[in-house]
This record gives C-alpha cells, sequence and structure tokens, in this order.
C-alpha cells in the first residue's frame, strides 16, 4: 500500500507543524506606556511636593527631573519582567493549543485510515491485521500497531520483502 497524499481529505492536511510564537508586538505597547506614566507621573508628583515644601521652582523641577529618570529605569524594569511573564503565559497556552490540534488531527487521520483498512478487509474490529481472505494473521498484529500504546512484538519482526535465498 503506497502512501498518497491526495487521499488524505482536505480537512486533515497539513503541510507544515512548527510552532510559531505569538508576536511581542503587542507587549510592547504597553511597556512604553507603563513607562511614560510612571516618569511623567513621578515626575509630577515630586515637583508639587517639593514646590509645596517651600523649594523653588528650578529646584522642584530638578529633583522632579531625578525622580522622573529614575522612575522611569524602575518602571521599565518591573514592566519588562511582569509582561515577559504574561507573553511566557501566552506561548505555553499557544503551545498547549497547537499540541491539542495536532493530536486532534493525528486522531482523525489515524481514525480515517482504520476506516479505508476495515473497508478493504485488511484489518479486523479489534484493529488485528488480516490476510486477504479477512483470516487473522498471528502475531503480525503488533508488527504496526493500529491501536494507540499497542506493544511492538519482538516475536514478530517486521518483513521488508522477500529475502534473498
Amino acid at each position: 500500500m503506497s502512501f498518497d497524499s491526495t487521499s488524505i481529505p482536505d480537512g486533515m492536511r497539513q503541510e507544515t507543524s512548527d510552532f510559531v510564537p505569538p508576536s511581542f508586538e503587542r507587549w510592547l505597547g504597553r511597556l512604553q506606556m507603563t513607562r511614560l506614566v510612571a516618569s511623567m507621573g513621578g515626575f509630577v508628583f515630586v515637583w508639587l511636593v517639593a514646590f509645596e515644601s517651600g523649594a523653588s521652582w528650578e529646584g522642584a523641577t530638578v529633583r522632579a527631573m531625578v525622580a522622573g529618570i529614575a522612575l522611569h529605569f524602575i518602571a521599565w524594569a518591573v514592566a519588562l519582567f511582569v509582561f515577559g511573564e504574561l507573553y511566557d503565559i501566552e506561548v505555553r497556552r499557544a503551545r498547549a493549543e497547537m499540541v491539542e490540534r495536532e493530536r486532534e488531527r493525528n486522531r482523525r487521520i489515524e481514525e480515517y485510515y482504520r476506516e479505508r483498512l476495515l473497508a478493504k478487509g485488511m484489518i479486523d474490529e479489534a484493529g488485528n491485521v488480516t490476510s486477504a481472505q479477512g483470516q487473522h494473521i498471528g502475531g503480525v498484529a503488533n508488527v504496526t500497531p493500529l491501536r494507540p500504546g499497542a506493544p511492538m512484538s519482538p516475536s514478530a519482526p517486521p518483513s521488508y520483502g522477500a529475502q534473498a535465498a
């Protein structure tokens, strides 16, 4: 029996199963917004506190600039850690969904070919390989396991064609 990729139904065909992680681009905008809000908020807060405590506007501005720059880098580090963890969760979820889709696709392909082999009489209902007359061939049923988890039989090695005499 030769394998022909055109015999696979359209819903089961898949060209590649390489995993492509989700884009980090949407997290970058949030990261920039967090840095902006932290630095501007820190600047305004420190300027107001310094000015209200009696500092001149020049002194309050210098203190606020230092605080804004410091908060910018602190917020950057914290946001990078938090958004990195959220991105890792998103990647793990996407990978799990891909594995589940692949598992379902493989189950559907196996079911499709099992039905074809049953219709041709090449296997019986239990998944055992049969001869052309529909009789069970002893020991060959586990050579190519058609049941998930069926062990390979060491007593019945696979035959790869006629052996030379």
